[in-house]
């Protein structure tokens, strides 16, 4: 019986830990290269301060250092597929562009504009796989400074949040094991080691 508790508690708690390590490398960038957003119905330099604005909140939240534009606009320049076009070739272009300028992973997007509405899609890619982590999209109302502003808040929540909540730590969850398994464990030993005629009194 005890034996095999602490099988499972180590099943368990290796389970959780892989589970965790595995959440935060997709998510641990070492670099990142923002892309310029595929921009319908807005001037040059509100995209370029939007793309500004990501870049400082991708660095900000994620702690990574942020690959300079002009090599990731080279890069983009220099490769194939992002000279094609569809929407089909964005993610390809995404992941090319960032493995050409050694990142781990890439922000790309698009932003639209009609008056004071934007509608912003941002899309978090890990160069190494080649696959989406996590994609974003919302309407943003107001100018085009406010906007940029809340695109990098955007871009910032694609990495998650930097508070993450108590029961989300892998902590929190191998203590719920131990508790557990040592609920189990102590009166299996005291049961076992004494007199079946004798009265146990536990606390």
């Amino acid at each position: 019986m005890t034996r095999l508790v602490a099988a499972t508690y180590v099943i368990l708690t290796a389970h959780l830990l892989c589970a965790c390590a595995t959440d935060r490398d997709a998510l641990r960038p070492s670099s990142v290269a923002v892309l310029p957003p595929v921009a319908v119905g807005l001037p040059e330099e509100a995209v370029e301060r939007t793309r500004t604005a990501i870049s400082e909140a991708v660095g900000q939240v994620c702690g990574a250092p942020v690959v300079d534009s002009g090599r990731i606009d080279r890069a983009m320049h220099a490769t194939k597929l992002c000279r094609e076009r569809g929407p089909a070739r964005q993610n390809g272009c995404a992941v090319a562009a960032g493995r050409e300028v050694g990142a781990s992973h890439v922000v790309s997007g698009a932003i639209g504009g009609l008056g004071n509405t934007r509608v912003v899609q941002l899309r978090l890619l890990q160069v190494a796989s080649g696959t989406v982590i996590r994609s974003l999209e919302e309407t943003l109302f107001g100018k085009s400074t406010t906007v940029a502003m809340q695109t990098g808040v955007i871009a910032g929540r694609l990495f998650g949040s930097r508070r993450t909540p108590w029961y989300g730590h892998w902590w929190v969850w191998t203590a719920a094991v131990v508790v557990v398994a040592t609920a189990v464990v102590v009166p299996a030993v005291l049961l076992s080691n004494s007199d079946p005629n004798e009265t146990v009194s536990l606390p």
